[in-house]
């Protein structure tokens, strides 16, 4: 295992160093606590089944670490809801505490749902590591009316305790300090004797384990993989055989599965230190509640979700995708930045610089700079301001809840819509996690899904923009198609991809009116990062288009496709210079799309809309696709979407035209 950040300044140092892992929950702040202690950021690589996969590591700010001048490296492990958890995301965790290379743990715990991070943490305490617990989002738990003890739960654990908002940079500065007073933290939990006896077999059996005995007893116990390759390497295959009929002989006298009955204990230790260390002085209003019980019921719940989709269509659709639009792209940058420019770059000599920066088609500011702020920006921030509410308030688990038994036809669990659900937002974001889901199958459709089915919100906000001025059957036609798909493509792959399900299992969050000031400065984060990431593709999209059409090759392209485009397809041969961006950014192709919209019929722009948002992810996605699917698997998805994509564009095409559907 390799744990040297990737871009850090300088050469790769290969004397040994302490090595710290940041643990916790999905969205408990890992990752921006991580960002805050580190002064350099990179990527470090775990094999996992063969495949290589990385996760975030940084370098600990220098001199903050005092037994280590040259800061300690900082892995930002994945969130995970339980040490045992059979998704990649808890299988990368596992082999991470059997890599033998750590030294010290940080725990991110969540203030505001104390109980299912202390599961966690006294899963870890068994590896015997110092450790110290950041207990983050003290604001958003004194918000819902939380108190907790920082001095009882430090007594409780055994190992120091801070209280962070890693948000507002509160508290995280101490934490570096801090790591030279980590402590192992106590043994709490015991089991039951026929479990407990077992344990005990198996710690005098693997006494010479470099790990605790006990620890990797228990995940043995839980029949994680990672274990049972551990003790076939340091002990040979006679070993493995032994602790399997072990584990056979108790799993008979229990009679239930025991990494369930494991999990159970941990969580019923956890309950204990939260009644002793928690005060909870305002409980949810009854309203509240309530709501959170009619969005898992079906008759209540479907129309409460359609409720709330067609209020993210007013909101982002209509007020962010034609007011807010309207104001910053038409009347401020089209309306003023645009000639203000064009009057600034008059006096440049070369007639290709001044192209290159304010072509009316093709310009670098025009259609890359002044677009990406003018149309994507306003409609990101109303797509995360609304997203931000339904994951905050507590709403997001209940929707798979509520979907649980739809989403077991596409072969996904009700933990499979959060994927797809995140998605919407980046289809790159929601490949990562689909690590959470346990079972390789589930992991396979679910990428399938997100590559072939899901427009991302950017993507969502341009066709926004050009579906509103259509007919409202046109966006109910463009909508319904994707869902249609989808759930094809979920039962086919589930029908024809080997493998077995995972049964759900959801901690439900207490329904709440989401904390202003939370949403609003997450909305920004996520607003802005996606902003540094996508102006300098969109930039980069426009210039190359720009150069490929200086130099002639547009033309030569669009004659070349010409058969495709306007037989297949029917589009006119401007299209060409849309797929063309799609496939650097897909949002990039769309604003092109909005811009050479004159040239198309509506016809045209649905049956364009649909192609590129099947054809091809852009390049990040891509990537990502690559690195979690493996390079088989990949090439197999890509090369289906792209042969789908044409096919599937082509029957809207001559479907619509035979049965004189213009959406006019």
């Amino acid at each position: 295992m390799s744990v040297e950040p990737t871009d850090a300044a300088g050469p790769h140092r290969t004397e040994p160093r302490r090595t710290a892992a940041i643990f916790g929950n999905v969205a408990v702040g890992k990752s921006v606590l991580c960002e805050q202690i580190c002064s350099s950021t990179g990527r470090c690589t775990l094999s996992l089944a063969g495949a290589e996969v990385e996760v975030p590591v940084g370098r600990l700010h220098r001199g903050l670490f005092t037994r280590s001048p040259d800061g300690t490296r900082v892995i930002d492990a994945p969130g995970i809801h339980s040490v045992f958890s059979r998704s990649e995301d808890g299988m990368l965790c596992r082999q991470l505490l059997l890599s033998e290379e750590l030294d010290a743990i940080v725990q991110v715990l969540d203030a505001k749902n104390l109980r299912r991070s202390l599961v966690i943490a006294l899963q870890l305490a068994e590896f015997e590591l110092p450790t110290v617990f950041a207990l983050n989002m003290m604001d958003m738990a004194q918000a819902r009316g939380i108190e907790i003890s920082a001095d009882a739960l430090e007594g409780q654990l055994g190992a120091p305790v801070l209280p962070t908002v890693a948000l507002e940079r509160r508290g995280v500065s101490e934490l570096p300090a801090l790591l030279d007073r980590a402590e192992i933290p106590r043994h709490t939990v015991t089991f039951s004797g026929p479990i407990e006896d077992t344990l005990g077999l198996f710690s005098r059996l693997l006494a010479g384990a470099a790990i605790p005995a006990r620890a990797l007893a228990i995940l043995l116990l839980a029949e994680a993989p990672a274990a049972r390759q551990y003790v076939e390497e340091h002990f040979g295959r006679g070993m493995v055989d032994q602790v399997d009929r072990l584990v056979s002989s108790l799993q008979r006298e229990i009679g239930r599965p025991l990494d369930v009955v494991v999990t159970e204990r941990y969580a019923a230790t956890a309950d204990r230190i939260v009644r002793e260390t928690q005060r909870v002085y305002q409980r949810s209003p009854l309203f509240m509640t309530r709501l959170g019980l009619w969005s898992q019921q079906l008759s209540t719940g479907i129309p409460l979700a359609l409720a709330i989709l067609f209020a993210m269509y007013l909101f982002v659709g209509s007020f962010g995708a034609t007011y807010l639009v309207d104001l910053l792209n038409n009347r401020i940058f089209a309306g003023i930045l645009t000639p203000l420019f064009v009057r600034i770059v008059e006096p440049i000599p070369s007639a290709f610089v001044r192209e290159a920066l304010v072509d009316p088609d093709f310009g670098v500011l025009t259609t890359g700079l002044f677009l990406a702020f003018g149309i994507v920006m306003p409609v990101m921030l109303c797509f995360y301001l609304f997203f931000g509410i339904l994951e905050e308030s507590g709403y997001l688990p209940r929707f798979s809840v509520l979907l649980h038994r739809m989403m077991k036809r596409i072969g996904l669990n009700g933990k499979g819509v959060i994927p797809l659900v995140m998605g919407f937002s980046c289809v790159t974001m929601a490949l990562l996690t689909t690590r959470m889901l346990d079972s390789r199958k589930e992991r396979l459709i679910a990428s399938l899904i997100l590559t072939m089915a899901l427009p991302c919100a950017p993507l969502i906000a341009v066709m926004f923009i050009i579906l509103a001025r259509m007919p409202w059957y046109a966006s109910a036609f463009v909508f319904g198609f994707l869902l249609v798909q989808t759930i094809l493509v979920g039962v086919l792959a589930d029908r024809f991809i080997s493998g077995g399900h995972a049964e759900l299992m959801l901690e439900l969050p207490p329904m709440r009116a989401p904390g202003t000031r939370s949403i609003l400065v997450t909305t920004w984060r996520r607003t802005w990062a996606f902003m540094k990431e996508a102006v300098p593709l969109f930039l980069l999209a426009a210039f190359l288009v720009f150069v490929f059409h200086y130099v002639g090759g547009l033309r030569l392209l669009e004659e070349a496709t010409r058969p495709l485009m306007s037989g297949l397809l029917g589009l006119p041969e401007s299209s060409v210079r849309v797929f063309m961006k799609t496939i650097i950014r897909r949002e990039a192709g769309a604003v092109e799309l909005d811009l050479l919209r004159a040239d198309f019929s509506n016809l045209q722009l649905v049956v364009t809309l649909l192609t590129m948002t099947l054809l091809i992810p852009c390049v990040n996605t891509m990537v990502v696709l690559f690195k979690e699917r493996g390079a088989h698997v990949a090439g197999t998805i890509l090369a289906g979407v792209f042969v789908y994509a044409l096919l599937g564009g082509g029957l809207v095409n001559h479907a619509c035209r035979a049965l004189g559907i213009s959406f006019g």
